[in-house]
C-alpha cells in the first residue's frame, strides 16, 4: 500500500530535521531551531514557542529555520509521480564573521549528506528517499539587524545564509492492480 502525499512530505521534511538534530557538531552550535510546527517542543526543539518563526534576540544565535517552500509535481511513469519538495533553511550567526556563517553552512550542508542514525548504512535523508540525491540551490548571504538582548533593544549586526533543499519525493497515487 503506497503512503498518502502529506505523509511523504511529513517524512521528508522530518528526515532534513533529523539530519540537523542528529549531526554532532550542529548539536553543540546551535543554540535556537525554528520548526515552524505545534509539536516542536514535544519533538525535542530548543524552540520556546512554536509561534517563534526567527531569533528575535542576538542571544539566539546561531539558530536556524526550516519551512517548507513549494513542490511540484511531474509523472514519471503511468502510475509514478515526482514531487520535488522544496524546504527553505536559514541560519543566522552574531557579529559579522563571514567564516563564522560559512562554517555554519557548510554544517548543515554536511549534516544533510553525512547525519546517520548509528545502526544506519544511509544518512537520514537518503534512507528517507531511498535512491534520490537531495539537491541545494543557491545559498545567499546577509546582514540583518537583531536586538542585542538588552533592556533598550538596541540592533546587533548578525549574517545570514538562506538557501533551499529539494528533495525528490516519489509518489504513487494510485494503485492499479492489473491482473
Amino acid at each position: 500500500m503506497s503512503q498518502s502525499a502529506a505523509s511523504i512530505l511529513t517524512t521528508a521534511r522530518r528526515a532534513f530535521w533529523d539530519a540537523i538534530d542528529n549531526h554532532g557538531p550542529l548539536q553543540s552550535t546551535l543554540k535556537q531551531k525554528y520548526r515552524m510546527e505545534s509539536t516542536a517542543r514535544a519533538r525535542g526543539s530548543l524552540e520556546p514557542s512554536h509561534d517563534k518563526r526567527e531569533p528575535t534576540s542576538i542571544i539566539d544565535c546561531p539558530a536556524i529555520r526550516v519551512r517548507p517552500v513549494s513542490f511540484g509535481t511531474e509523472w514519471k511513469l503511468n502510475q509514478l509521480q515526482r514531487l520535488p519538495y522544496a524546504l527553505e533553511w536559514k541560519v543566522w550567526s552574531a557579529g559579522q564573521d563571514v567564516a563564522k556563517i560559512e562554517e555554519l553552512v557548510g554544517l548543515v550542508i554536511d549534516a544533510v549528506h553525512q547525519s546517520k542514525a548509528a545502526d544506519a548504512a544511509d544518512s537520514y535523508i537518503r534512507s528517507a528517499l531511498p535512491g534520490q540525491i537531495p539537491v541545494f540551490g543557491p545559498i545567499a548571504f546577509g546582514l540583518e539587524g537583531i536586538d542585542d538582548g538588552s533592556p533598550d533593544n538596541e540592533q546587533q549586526p548578525v549574517l545570514t545564509a538562506t538557501g533551499v533543499l529539494t528533495l525528490p519525493l516519489n509518489y504513487q497515487p494510485v494503485n492499479y492492480n492489473v491482473e
